[in-house]
C-alpha cells in the first residue's frame, strides 16, 4: 500500500460558502477575486502536535442515573482554543488564494507550516476575526474529527 496515494487535499474552498459572516465581509466580488483555501487531511503527526496543546481534554456525560439516560455531553479541555485553532490551520491550510495586503499575499509561503511558526503567528494574529473563522472552518470541514461540535459523531 503507497501511503502517498491516500493523502487528501481539497479542491478551493471559497469561504464566503463556509461563513456568512465572511460573505457579508467580502461582499459581492467577481469569482476569481474570492478568498479560497486549500486544506490538506491531518496526518498522525499533526494530531499528537495539537495533543501537546490539550494538557488536558475530558468527555463530561450528564442525566438521569436512574434510567441511564444521557441528557448532555461536552468535551472539557485545558488548553488555549485560539491557540488550537490556530496550531490547526498551520498544520493544514496548503495554500490560500486572494487573500493580499495591498498588492502583497497575506500568507506568501504554502503550505503555511514551511514558514516559521512565529511569522505564522503574528499574520495570523492580524486577521479579522471573521476571516480566521472562516478559514479554521475550511480546515474542520476537510478535518471533521478536529470539530468539537460533533463530539466525534
Amino acid at each position: 500500500m503507497d501511503i502517498k496515494k491516500y493523502a487528501v487535499e481539497s479542491d478551493k474552498i471559497f469561504l464566503a460558502d463556509e461563513s456568512p459572516e465572511f460573505a457579508k465581509l467580502e461582499g459581492e466580488v467577481p469569482e476569481d477575486e474570492r478568498v479560497w483555501v486549500k486544506v490538506r487531511q491531518a496526518t498522525q503527526a499533526d494530531n499528537i502536535r495539537l495533543a501537546d496543546i490539550n494538557t488536558q481534554r475530558e468527555r463530561k456525560y450528564s442525566g438521569d442515573q436512574l434510567t441511564g439516560n444521557v441528557n448532555s455531553v461536552s468535551l472539557v479541555y485545558n488548553s488555549n482554543p485560539l491557540r488550537r485553532q490556530a496550531t490547526q490551520v498551520y498544520l493544514t491550510v496548503v495554500e490560500i488564494g486572494n487573500l493580499t495586503d495591498g498588492d502583497k499575499p497575506v500568507f506568501d509561503v504554502a503550505p503555511l507550516k514551511k514558514m516559521p511558526e512565529a511569522t505564522f503567528l503574528a499574520k495570523w494574529g492580524s486577521l479579522r476575526t471573521e476571516l480566521a473563522n472562516a478559514i479554521h472552518k475550511a480546515c474542520l470541514k476537510v478535518n471533521p474529527d478536529w470539530d468539537d461540535l460533533l463530539l466525534g459523531e
